[in-house]
């Protein structure tokens, strides 16, 4: 498991690639103190922030959905084992050192998705 810097702590984000693991995030990390979470996925769209320009984003998803165009480090951090957990080998990678165009991808992708509910 990966250990975060307290200065990276600051200025991190959480984005999980279904509602339903954003839910849970969200539901059991107040408890430990962790950043909102970001989803795309259905009414968490809606919620997203217009805009991010993160240190470190927590990606948690079965793959690294092509961020390796926007990180230029992605590690393994940890993997749920779990037999009893519907989504059991989901993996969460830590992405550090962003690139420059990263923050803009993502304020153009923000609101493409929102303007699907706001005309």
């Amino acid at each position: 498991m990966c250990a975060l810097h307290p200065k990276q702590i600051m200025n991190c984000v959480i984005y999980a690639e279904n509602y339903a693991i954003a839910g849970a995030i969200l539901f059991y990390g107040k408890e430990h103190g962790l950043p909102e979470t970001i989803c795309f996925n259905d009414n968490f769209t809606l919620w997203a922030p217009d805009r991010i320009d993160p240190d470190v984003l927590i990606y948690v998803n079965w793959n690294t959905g092509g961020l390796e165009s926007f990180f230029n480090e992605i590690k393994l951090a940890d993997q749920i084992n779990n037999e009893y957990f519907r989504d059991n080998g989901l993996k969460v990678y830590l992405c550090t050192d962003p690139q420059d165009d990263f923050p803009g991808f993502y304020t153009g992708k923000v609101a493409a998705l929102k303007s699907k509910y706001w005309k």
